[in-house]
């Protein structure tokens, strides 16, 4: 993909490769996050499966912005130091609070909803950026990416009724409505679809 980034005076070339250098340590940190989750939840095969998905989505997606990043001429270290401290301490921090965790898959899926909020907001404003100082390719490139993590929130919101009720199964609660799960599903898609 070619970039625009020599219609670019000085100042938006600098900006547009900050945010970038930007994604390419969140998607970082949000990686090395999930290769700790792949060994979370060996007998919950949804999480599991889930876990297996995002990792693999998320390596693709950090390896794109690399090159990426590689290709608008980017630092290697990453256009922001202060952007990549930030993002080692906030997966330091997650991996603090899984290891602290013995049980709740539930919540590690919060955890992960929360990070893929994170990199949808950074790719979101690189794509309002790119736009407003018309770098057409790293629109595209923005673009792309937010509809990665947009699918992972999504699918987060499809899978969480299922591991909530099977952790309070799991934790010997009595289940009043066994549908529970496939009910909740339908209204939080319901819920999403009215607020867009």
């Amino acid at each position: 993909m070619a970039t625009d980034l020599n219609n670019l005076n000085s100042q938006g070339k600098k900006a547009i490769r900050d945010f970038v250098g930007d994604i390419v340590s969140v998607e970082s940190g949000i990686e090395e996050t999930l290769d700790r989750q792949l060994k979370m939840g060996q007998d919950n095969p949804t999480f599991h499966a889930a876990v297996q998905r995002f990792h693999d989505a998320v390596k693709a997606s950090r390896d794109a912005a690399r090159s990426y990043r590689d290709q608008l001429g980017a630092d290697e270290e990453g256009a922001n130091t202060l952007v990549e401290k930030g993002t080692e301490a906030l997966g330091a921090i997650t991996g603090m609070i899984q290891k602290l965790r013995a049980e709740g898959l539930s919540k590690t899926m919060r955890d992960d909803y929360n990070l893929f909020n994170t990199a949808a907001i950074a790719y979101t404003t690189l794509h309002t950026s790119a736009m407003a100082l018309g770098d057409s390719a790293t629109e595209t490139f923005a673009a792309n990416g937010l509809r990665t993590y947009a699918r992972l929130v999504q699918d987060i919101n499809n899978i969480i009724p299922e591991i909530v009720v099977d952790e309070l199964r799991k934790d010997n609660h009595i289940i009043a409505n066994p549908m529970a799960a496939e009910q909740c599903r339908k209204e939080i898609d319901r819920i999403w679809k009215e607020a867009s």
